[in-house]
C-alpha cells in the first residue's frame, strides 16, 4: 500500500520497484523475528531487508528474485 501511496504522490497509476525501495524498511522492519543465532552472529532486520531488495531483479524477462552471487 505505501507503494501505491509513493506511486499516487507523484502521479502515476503503477507501482515501481523504486516506490517498493522507499517504503520497505519502515514497513518490513519490524514484521522480522530474529533467531538467537541470528542476533549472535550480529545480524539485524535492516541487513536482511537490503539483502532481499539487492536481490530482486527489476528486468523485464528475468526471475524476480536473483539467486546468491547473482
Amino acid at each position: 500500500m505505501g507503494g501505491k501511496v509513493g506511486a499516487l504522490m507523484d502521479g502515476r497509476f503503477n507501482v515501481s520497484f523504486d516506490d517498493i525501495r522507499a517504503v520497505a524498511f519502515a514497513t518490513l522492519r519490524h514484521r522480522l523475528i530474529l533467531s538467537f543465532e541470528g542476533e549472535a552472529e550480529g545480524i539485524d532486520p535492516d541487513r536482511i531487508i537490503e539483502d532481499l531488495l539487492t536481490r530482486i531483479s527489476t528486468q523485464p524477462g528475468k526471475p524476480a528474485l536473483l539467486p546468491q552471487g547473482l
